[in-house]
């Protein structure tokens, strides 16, 4: 299930990817079709009967539609958690407004914790919640290479290697960038302990997972 926000209404799309998760099934109740036809922009009533949100990345490309949407959320579920991804960390929108990436990354942590959406290890009633930072490398591909057709290289097809900017030291061409965001979860490892103590029942959730 995927959420998707824009101002004038609010959409849901079935899709393959998990965007948002959500911890039970979301009801809707909506006269959406009914309005569009007739012009309107009221929101469908959407009921959530879940307190608990996870979202995985991908939540907006701009600084802004990224409050607006965890803020929606945020309305809505008791609990959100977030980790980022790559289209989070693009600057290209916005490149004037951050150094890099890192400094965009920092700022969209900033806006969580402002916000009330947690991105560390948490305890809820009797399930434990422990986000996972990550970044993907190629040496993740365990798949075989496929032969007879013509596939550019992946800085040519990928966009994060153009829209994302990263400082000195953190590169697309070897393991650092993956080796950066899962430093991030060191840094929390006493928290994941006690949840492992605390809880038998435990999510955690990422983007990018070696498979």
């Amino acid at each position: 299930m995927v959420v998707r926000f824009n101002p004038s209404c609010l959409t849901l799309y079935q899709h393959p990817h998990h965007s948002v998760c959500f911890s039970k099934q979301v009801s809707v109740k909506s006269s959406y079709g009914r309005h569009m036809k007739r012009g309107g922009t009221s929101r469908p009533q959407i009921e959530f009967p879940s307190p608990l949100g996870n979202v995985p990345g991908d939540v907006a490309e701009t600084y802004d539609l990224f409050v607006v949407t965890m803020s929606l959320l945020k309305e809505r579920f008791e609990h959100v958690f977030y980790v980022p991804r790559d289209h989070d960390l693009w600057c290209r929108p916005e490149g004037q407004k951050y150094v890099d990436s890192v400094e965009k990354l920092d700022k969209l942590l900033a806006a969580c914790k402002a916000l009330g959406v947690e991105t560390q290890p948490m305890v809820i009633g009797e399930l434990g919640i422990i986000p996972l930072f990550s970044w993907y490398h190629e040496s993740f591909d365990r798949e075989k290479d496929i032969t007879g057709f013509h596939i550019p290289p992946l800085e040519m097809a990928c966009k994060d290697f153009h829209a994302c900017k990263w400082p000195q030291g953190l590169s697309n061409g070897d393991m650092s960038l993956s080796m950066y965001f899962d430093a991030m979860n060191d840094k929390q490892l006493e928290m994941m302990k006690e949840v492992k103590i605390k809880c038998d029942h435990i999510i955690t959730f990422s983007h990018f997972v070696p498979k």
